[in-house]
């Protein structure tokens, strides 16, 4: 295809600007795997440090809340980790990073509150408006991203535009379900404190984290093949 002048300005070679954005793409991964990585480890030590002496102390009623903040972090590594297929790449997308540090905040402060079920479920429902936020924007970057894309690529990202939008869908039932807890320890505390009757609610929450935990890990074994197959073709016609 011919190219105008101004074209051939800005675009002096075809090749070596596709070569360049591979390589700042290779870049921007990195960056995105290295600062979830220190996102974990700034929630996991908190978690560790806070649950050493309910674990010791065979505080059961707890125990829950312990497990949910282990599920919770997992369940966000593996959306990451479809996000890396998609629009994890060059050009730098700096409010995506920026979320996710606001989010990390939020879960230390919310593990803070482990051996406090009021605190911990106010901090929760907070967690849940950030993780719609992060969701929303992700989405809205997944959309603009995928526009003109085909094949294996495609495919990518219509997998992760069918996981983002479930996400943020259940967002609001996320935060009807830690708000209604919320307002039973405030409402009832002789019942859920005093008896110590929150571990139900503890148990709830987590049986959620648990389930999309599950969502995540039977989504992305489902379109591996799918995406594989379509990648073959590419590559086949290509020969």
């Amino acid at each position: 295809m011919r190219k105008s002048a101004g074209q051939e300005a800005v675009y002096p070679n075809s090749e070596l600007r596709s070569r360049a954005e591979s390589q700042l793409s290779s870049l921007v991964m990195t960056i995105e795997f290295t600062l979830i990585s220190v996102m974990a480890g700034v929630v996991l030590a908190p978690l560790a440090t806070e649950a050493k002496d309910l674990l010791r102390d065979l505080r059961f009623e707890f125990w829950p809340y312990i497990l949910f903040g282990l599920l919770y972090i997992l369940l966000v590594w593996s959306g990451v980790i479809s996000h890396s297929f998609t629009f994890v790449g060059w050009p730098f997308e700096l409010g995506h990073n920026l979320l996710y540090i606001v989010w990390a905040l939020t879960l230390a402060l919310q593990v803070s509150f482990l051996k406090d079920p009021t605190g911990w479920f106010a901090m929760n429902t907070l967690q849940y408006l950030v993780t719609g936020w992060v969701g929303a924007y992700d989405l809205r970057i997944l959309r603009e991203r995928a526009m003109g894309s085909g094949g294996a690529a495609k495919a990518l990202f219509d997998m992760a535009e069918q996981r983002q939008s479930r996400l943020v869908r259940l967002v609001p039932l996320a935060v009807g379900s830690s708000g209604l807890s919320l307002v039973l320890l405030l409402v009832y505390p002789g019942i859920f404190l005093g008896q110590h009757a929150h571990w139900l609610l503890g148990c709830f929450q987590l049986l959620i984290a648990a389930g999309g935990l599950l969502y995540n890990i039977n989504s992305l074994m489902a379109w591996q093949e799918p995406i594989v197959q379509k990648m073959m073709a590419e590559l086949a016609k290509g020969e």
